[in-house]
C-alpha cells in the first residue's frame, strides 16, 4: 500500500511542477512576443522535463548535492523552455 501511495504523490509532483513550469513558460512566451497556449506549451514543457528529472535521480543519490539538485534542475528546465519557444510562432500584431 506505501508504494502505491508514494507513486501516486510522486506522479502528482511531477504534474504539479510541470504546470507551474508551463506557467513560467507562459509568462516567457508572452514577453518575447509568441503566441503560446498553455495546453501546448503544458505538452512543451512535459517533454522538456525529461532531462531535469533524470538530472534530479541522479544527484539524489549524492547527500552533498542534494540541495543544488532542484535549483539546477530547474534552470536546466526553464532554458530548456526558452529555447523551445523560438519555435512558437510570433503573436499577431
Amino acid at each position: 500500500m506505501a508504494f502505491v501511495i508514494q507513486f501516486v504523490i510522486a506522479t502528482f509532483y511531477v504534474f504539479v511542477r510541470i504546470s507551474i513550469f508551463a506557467a513560467i513558460g507562459m509568462l516567457i512566451g508572452k514577453l518575447r512576443k509568441k503566441r503560446v497556449e498553455y495546453r501546448f506549451l503544458w505538452r512543451t514543457t512535459a517533454i522538456a522535463a525529461t532531462v531535469p528529472l533524470l538530472i534530479t535521480i541522479v544527484l539524489d543519490f549524492f547527500p552533498s548535492a542534494e540541495t543544488i539538485s532542484s535549483v539546477l534542475s530547474s534552470l536546466i528546465h526553464i532554458c530548456y523552455i526558452f529555447v523551445t519557444l523560438k519555435y512558437y510562432p510570433n503573436a499577431p500584431k
